[in-house]
């Protein structure tokens, strides 16, 4: 899902996408500033966050999908 873009300097360090049904999908680390991305699936709605310094209790951006 995520293979043809270029998410330099970061690294791909988990990429299950053929379940998008589970919690754990997609992260990328970027250990220079300390960031993560992190996709995954909660329940009944995407997420999208952006981690600082493993703060995962304080995410620096938290992007919920709309559910119907």
């Amino acid at each position: 899902m995520f293979d043809d873009i270029d998410f330099s300097p970061g690294i791909v360090t988990y990429n299950v996408t053929q379940y998008v049904d589970q919690e754990d999908i997609f992260q990328v680390a970027y250990r220079d500033d300390s960031y993560v991305l992190d996709i995954g699936w909660y329940r009944i709605e995407f997420a999208v966050f952006v981690i600082k310094d493993s703060n995962w209790q304080n995410p620096r951006k938290l992007l919920i999908s709309e559910s119907n």
